[in-house]
């Protein structure tokens, strides 16, 4: 089989979504995709751009990024970059990335290894002895006050909750990686 580059890959997992899961397919399909290393892996805009680093797409299988390319368009559509207003911003998007992810798996989409819920929608925090129960009930902002307290309780919340306040990135230490890769 061909080696396909990022971009080419990104474009055939729109292709093959049509096939397996149309309604996705159709919110992908108009994504403006823009190559570039400033993102660690994906993320979007408000414009609904999507911003990919090649060398993270290589990496991925066809269907993992099928699931990340849906991720990413899931943000868009549930206007999660409108709605983290004075939130800390990092700890806002791994609510957000849970709320998602959990989507996600309910259609059995494939991820990468990250925030990825289990199929009875948990998300087991073994650093904190911490289980997030019931994510298909809640939402971004509920799951947000929840690990905002939960840092907050243990005394590792290293922000004071409003973005771009406090010292650290507010997630208390957890994980860059589990958070920012999709």
């Amino acid at each position: 089989m061909v080696e396909l580059s990022a971009y080419d890959k990104i474009t055939r997992a729109k292709v093959q979504l049509y096939n397996t899961k149309p309604f996705f397919s159709h919110l992908t399909m108009n994504m403006k995709c823009i190559e570039t290393d400033e993102v660690p892996s994906m993320g979007v805009d408000m414009r609904g751009h999507l911003y990919y680093n090649p060398k993270w797409v290589d990496k991925l299988s066809e269907k993992e990024c099928e699931g990340v390319l849906v991720h990413e368009v899931l943000h868009i559509v549930l206007q999660h970059l409108l709605r983290c207003g004075g939130r800390e911003g990092e700890l806002f998007n791994c609510s957000n990335d849970l709320i998602v992810n959990d989507i996600l798996v309910t259609e059995n989409m494939a991820l990468p290894e990250g925030l990825v819920p289990t199929y009875e929608h948990k998300f087991v925090m073994p650093e904190f002895n911490y289980t997030i129960e019931n994510i298909n009930d809640k939402s971004s902002e509920q799951l947000y006050d929840e690990l905002y307290k939960l840092l907050k309780k243990k005394g590792k919340g290293g922000g004071s909750g409003k973005s771009g306040k406090g010292k650290g990135d507010g997630t208390g230490g957890l994980s860059k990686k589990r958070f920012e890769e999709h």
